[in-house]
């Protein structure tokens, strides 16, 4: 008996003719939450050691993916144009509900191969769930 191996993709899609899929090797789900600290000064003559850091919990969680993939090369130039474009993007993976994105930072690594073998493009990128606040 085999194991049958499980293909994932991530579409993507900024409106228009931008629609695209990754392949991805690796998607990690990060939540971020803000928090404000506050380290109150001490007095030098009665100080009896460091003050305890005040933590100020903002109930709020910031989500961020970050993937790692390819996609075709036809594909790479529509993500470098839609990366350069910024705004947000619809972002759907393994049949969760549509979320939107907006690209924070994105690294193209080409792996070149020997001759007669076929070099590949691969992505990584990080992107924070949300909308835009002005306009787009």
């Amino acid at each position: 008996m085999t194991d049958a191996k499980t293909v994932t993709v991530i579409v993507l899609d900024s409106g228009g003719t931008n629609e695209f899929t990754i392949y991805p090797t690796r998607v990690e789900d990060v939540r971020n939450k803000v928090l404000d600290k506050i380290t109150a000064p001490q007095d030098t003559e009665t100080a009896g050691g460091p003050n305890d850091t005040l933590i100020l919990d903002l109930l709020q969680v910031e989500k961020r993916y970050i993937v790692k993939g390819y996609c075709a090369s036809a594909d790479l130039a529509k993500l470098k144009n839609v990366f350069n474009d910024g705004g947000v993007v619809k972002f759907t993976y393994q049949g969760l509900p549509d979320e939107y994105i907006n690209f924070e930072k994105l690294q193209i690594v080409e792996d070149i191969k020997r001759s007669g073998e076929q070099d590949e493009t691969e992505i990584i990128f990080t992107a924070i769930v949300g909308v835009n606040l002005l306009g787009a």
